[in-house]
């Protein structure tokens, strides 16, 4: 905005072009009479003018000032008489332009004391003057030049700050961009791999239903000869179940299994590729930003509260120094919340094997952040299942390969850890006595 605009309200005509001589900017004031409100006929020094309107009551202007925000050109300021009968009162009048524009400046101006300097200031706030008549017509020029400023700086930070948060919000967006993208990636890469292991399988059984033919001629032979052959009756079982091995191979040769799984996997290749050629597009640069991993827990805590609210959800609230992080801040708290859910999975998963233990009673879940030489660990424990010694040792190999054995959520958070140099650690006393899951996360990705 060139320039900012003025509003005067004044029932007063001679006032009205007295205000007019000033605010064109004119060089002397030799068309103000000098018996009105002004002090003196003071020359006010040329200048340029301002983009002005005048209202001779208070509903006239605040229907120009209604008209004015329509077209996007509020007014900056608006010097306001405080009698003009018959309509509104100058203070009645600027409460109403407040309550239109609350970035209007106002000015009051008057010579009586209907109201006080006070009443007027509890009744408007901010950003309001009183001027009491007479005064001089420099006085009223250089207001309106030093008030029409403020407000145009005024509207420049506001453009700023708008610009900022836009920016802000365009980084928040490609960030979670990145981070969805690289977590989908991750599901998509857990879900391919599943149906890899159950092709296999199938293949397995298909190459396995070749020998039925054989079996089937075995079978016939051994018709009869249960009792003069040691052990036909369990061969003659095994070769039955060769039998069945075909029959289902018969339906996979009819591509009523394979043909929907291949396209099943090729449609999740595509997806998964274009997903790491977006997160490529964004970079572990781009969607990194500093933080403390003590604020993702907030965030945590307020983005799934209804979900974790269900559980004793602890964590350490001792301040502690951890460093400033930079790393994606959205796959970390993805990370954080893979750790919980398998948490609750794990406590599920106890409750659904005792009578004794209640899931939502006696669940219990805690998050604590240690700093260590490189980074911080976020160790989060559960009560839940647990595990016995050959079962640790198993999720441990699973986690440390990123293997889809260690189900969804410790793939998805392994994966993560791995990806920007940290690690995913399990350890558990036993079964049915709670794990504790350490994520160790570098201050700054390890590419």
């Amino acid at each position: 905005m060139d320039q900012a605009r003025i509003l005067v309200i004044d029932d007063d005509p001679s006032l009205l072009e007295a205000y007019q001589d000033i605010l064109q900017g004119q060089s002397a004031l030799d068309q103000v009479d000098p018996t009105s409100f002004f002090a003196d006929t003071e020359a006010v020094s040329s200048q340029q003018g301002f983009d002005f309107t005048v209202a001779s009551q208070g509903q006239e202007g605040h229907q120009l000032a209604r008209q004015a925000l329509a077209e996007e050109r509020p007014y900056a300021v608006a010097f306001i008489d405080m009698r003009m009968p018959p309509g509104w009162d100058g203070l009645a009048t600027a409460q109403a332009l407040r309550n239109l524009d609350p970035n209007i400046y106002l000015v009051i101006v008057s010579a009586y004391s209907d109201h006080s300097v006070d009443d007027i200031h509890n009744a408007l706030e901010y950003d309001t003057l009183f001027l009491r008549k007479p005064f001089m017509a420099e006085e009223i020029f250089q207001m309106a030049r030093n008030l029409t400023q403020g407000w145009l700086r005024d509207r420049q930070l506001e453009q700023e700050t708008k610009y900022r948060i836009s920016l802000e919000k365009r980084s928040q967006y490609l960030a979670y961009q990145a981070g969805m993208a690289s977590e989908s990636e991750v599901v998509l890469r857990y879900l391919a791999e599943h149906i890899e292991r159950v092709r296999i399988i199938l293949d397995q059984l298909t190459k396995a239903s070749a020998l039925a033919p054989i079996g089937q001629s075995l079978e016939d032979h051994m018709l009869g000869l249960e009792h003069d052959f040691p052990g036909a009756i369990e061969l003659q079982q095994h070769l039955t179940a060769m039998r069945s091995l075909h029959v289902q191979a018969q339906e996979l040769e009819n591509q009523t299994i394979k043909q929907p799984l291949s396209k099943l996997q090729e449609e999740v290749e595509l997806i998964a590729a274009t997903l790491a050629k977006q997160h490529a597009e964004f970079g572990i640069h781009d969607s990194a930003s500093n933080f403390n991993i003590s604020e993702l827990i907030g965030d945590l805590l307020t983005v799934h509260t209804e979900k974790l609210l269900q559980y004793n959800l602890v964590f350490d609230q001792q301040h502690r120094d951890h460093g400033q992080f930079y790393l994606p801040r959205n796959q970390v708290l993805q990370a954080m919340y893979h750790l919980i859910v398998n948490a609750v999975t794990a406590i599920t998963a106890r409750a659904e094997q005792s009578d004794t233990f209640n899931a939502m009673s006696d669940g219990k879940i805690g998050i604590e952040i240690e700093p260590t030489a490189l980074g911080a660990s976020v160790i989060v424990t559960d009560n839940g299942i647990g595990f016995t010694e050959s079962q640790l040792l198993q999720q441990q190999d699973a986690i440390a390969s990123c293997d889809v054995n260690a189900g969804l959520d410790l793939y998805s958070a392994a994966n993560f850890a791995a990806s920007v140099g940290g690690d995913l650690r399990v350890t558990s006393v036993g079964s049915k006595l709670g794990a504790v899951y350490t994520l160790t996360l570098p201050l700054r990705a390890r590419l």
